[in-house]
C-alpha cells in the first residue's frame, strides 16, 4: 500500500504531470494534480457540477453537495408513525445498498443504525474492501448481504426484484455502468416508481471526467487539503483517514432519508446525486472568492504547523502534548493571566502574532501536564491532551459500551473487535447499532427464499455463478 513510494519516485518525476495523467487515465488509473484550495473552481467539471453558487453580496460560496430531483410517486399512502412509538426510527425502512469500498456502503450505515433494513449487494468474490477488515465493518457491520453476477440476465434480474421492494437505494458505480447491469433508474421505477435513489460518483454524473473513477486520497489533494495542511515549507500533506468518503457517505445518508421525509409527506419520490469532487470542495465551504476574483487569505499553519493562531495551537506541556484553543477575547485574556504573560494581559486575541506563540510554549513546557490541564479547564478556556492511543481511550470507556457508542463483536479470522457503533440518539426511540460484520454472501440463500426461490432454484443458481 505505502511500501514503494521511495522506489516509484524517481520513475513518477521523470514525467510531466499533464501526460503522466493521461496516461495513468487511459490505463484506469485514478490520479490527480495536487491543487492549492479554490484552484479547481474554474475547471469546466466544476462548473458543471453547479456546487459553487454567488451569494447576495456578489461573493462565490461552496453550496450544498447535492443534486435532488423530485419524482412524483404513484402508490405511496402517507404515514405519520411507526408502529410502536419506541422502535428504531427507520424500522419500516427497506434499503438496497450496491456500494463497495468505503464512500458506497457508508451512505447507509446511519441508516442501519437508526433501525432501516439494510440489504448489501455485493459482487462475486465480495466487497473489494474486504481485505481490509476494519475499515470494511466500519461501513457495512448490521447489514444483511448476497452476492450477484450483476453481469448476468438472472443476477440483474435478482437485483430489480430486490428493488422492488425496497424503499431506499444507493449505489456508488461510474455514470453509465447501471445501464449496463440492468439496474439504472429507468428499469427500477418501472417496478417501484416510488423509489428513492442516490448515486454516488467521483466527480459527478456528465462533464469531462465524469466517467473517471476517484479515491478519498484523489480528491483530498484535488481541491485543496494536502495543500491546506502543508506547514512552513508547503510541502502538501495527506491526510490519512477518508474524510471525504465518510463525508459523500453521511451525505448520502442525510439525503436518502430527507428523500423518505418528502415520499411520505408530500408524495414525492427522488433522484439524489452526490459526488467524491463536490464532497471533497464542500469540506472547504470556508472557502469564499470576492466578486474581483480573488480568495479571502485562509489562515496559514505556522511554521511549525502546530496551529494558525497562538491562542489555537498545540503546545508541548512536559512530556505530553495539549491542544489548547481560546476561541474569543475572554478565553485569550484568561490564559494570558494564567500564564503570567504580560505583554499579552491588555493586548487583543487579535493581535497576537507568531512570536507569541513561543512565549506561551516556553510558559508551558515545564509544567506538569495533568495539573496545567486542570487549570486550563478551571480558567474556562478550552483544552484536551493530544491522545497517541485515542481510540483505545474511547474504546476502554464504559459509558461508551452502555450507550452503544462503541459496538463488538466477533469474527471466526479475527476474533473479537470493537467499532464505533451509533452516533446518534433520540429520547424514546431505540437505535440499533450493530458490530456485526456481515460473512462473505451469508445470507443470499435466506434472501432469495424471501423472494420466492425455491431450494433447488438456488441451488442452481450457486451452481451457475450467478449467486454466492
Amino acid at each position: 500500500y505505502y511500501e514503494n513510494v521511495d522506489m516509484l519516485a524517481p520513475y513518477v518525476a521523470e514525467w510531466s504531470s499533464d501526460t503522466l495523467l493521461i496516461k495513468l487515465w487511459q490505463l484506469g488509473v485514478s490520479a490527480e494534480v495536487v491543487k492549492k484550495p479554490g484552484e479547481i473552481w474554474d475547471e469546466e467539471q466544476v462548473r458543471l457540477n453547479h456546487l459553487l453558487t454567488v451569494a447576495d453580496d456578489g461573493a462565490t460560496v461552496v453550496g450544498l453537495p447535492v443534486d435532488y430531483r423530485a419524482v412524483p410517486c404513484q402508490k405511496t399512502e402517507a404515514k405519520t408513525a411507526v408502529s410502536h412509538p419506541t422502535s428504531a426510527p427507520l424500522s419500516d425502512v427497506r434499503v438496497i445498498d450496491f456500494g463497495t469500498f468505503t464512500a458506497g456502503p457508508h451512505s447507509s450505515i446511519v441508516l442501519s443504525d437508526l433501525g432501516a433494513n439494510v440489504l448489501k449487494v455485493e459482487p462475486i468474490g465480495g466487497d473489494p474492501m474486504r481485505f481490509y477488515f476494519l475499515k470494511f465493518t466500519g461501513s457495512s457491520r448490521g447489514k444483511r448481504v448476497i452476492e450477484l453476477n450483476l453481469k448476468t440476465p438472472e443476477g440483474q434480474e435478482i437485483a430489480r426484484a430486490l428493488c422492488a421492494k425496497a424503499d431506499l437505494v444507493h449505489h456508488n458505480f461510474r455514470p453509465g455502468v447501471t445501464q449496463r447491469l440492468g439496474i439504472d433508474e429507468a428499469k427500477l421505477r418501472k417496478e417501484n416508481p416510488d423509489l428513492v435513489i442516490c448515486e454516488t460518483s467521483a466527480y459527478g454524473l456528465t462533464g469531462p471526467k465524469a466517467s473517471y473513477g476517484g479515491f478519498d486520497m484523489i480528491f483530498h489533494s484535488y481541491c485543496g487539503h494536502a495543500v491546506r495542511n502543508s506547514g512552513e515549507d508547503g510541502m502538501p500533506r495527506n491526510y490519512r483517514l477518508p474524510i471525504v468518503d465518510f463525508t459523500a457517505g453521511l451525505v448520502a445518508n442525510l439525503s436518502l432519508t430527507a428523500g423518505y421525509f418528502s415520499k411520505l409527506r408530500k408524495g414525492t419520490g427522488a433522484a439524489i446525486s452526490t459526488s467524491l469532487l463536490d464532497c471533497g470542495l464542500f469540506l472547504l465551504s470556508e472557502l469564499v472568492r470576492r466578486p474581483d476574483g480573488t480568495f479571502e487569505a485562509l489562515p496559514e499553519l505556522d511554521a511549525q504547523s502546530a496551529g494558525h493562531h497562538p491562542a489555537e495551537r498545540l503546545y508541548q506541556v512536559g512530556s505530553a502534548w495539549i491542544a489548547i484553543a481560546a476561541v474569543n477575547s475572554d478565553m485569550a485574556k484568561a490564559l494570558a493571566l494564567l500564564l503570567d504573560i504580560d505583554e499579552l494581559r491588555d493586548l487583543p486575541r487579535e493581535s497576537w502574532r507568531p512570536e507569541h506563540a513561543d512565549m506561551i510554549a516556553q510558559a508551558v513546557v515545564t509544567k506538569e501536564p495533568s495539573q496545567f490541564l486542570d487549570s486550563l479547564h478551571r480558567a474556562g478556556i478550552w483544552a484536551e491532551p493530544c491522545r497517541r492511543n485515542a481510540m483505545e481511550h474511547v474504546f476502554d470507556d464504559p459509558e461508551f459500551r452502555e450507550n452503544g457508542t462503541i459496538v463488538s463483536d466477533n469474527d471466526p479470522d479475527y476474533g473479537q473487535y470493537l467499532q464505533l457503533g451509533a452516533l446518534v440518539r433520540f429520547s424514546r426511540s431505540a437505535t440499533e447499532p450493530s458490530g456485526r460484520s456481515p460473512r462473505r454472501g451469508s445470507d443470499t440463500r435466506s434472501i432469495l427464499k424471501g423472494l420466492g426461490y425455491s431450494e433447488d432454484a438456488i441451488d442452481d443458481l450457486y451452481g451457475r455463478g450467478i449467486v454466492g
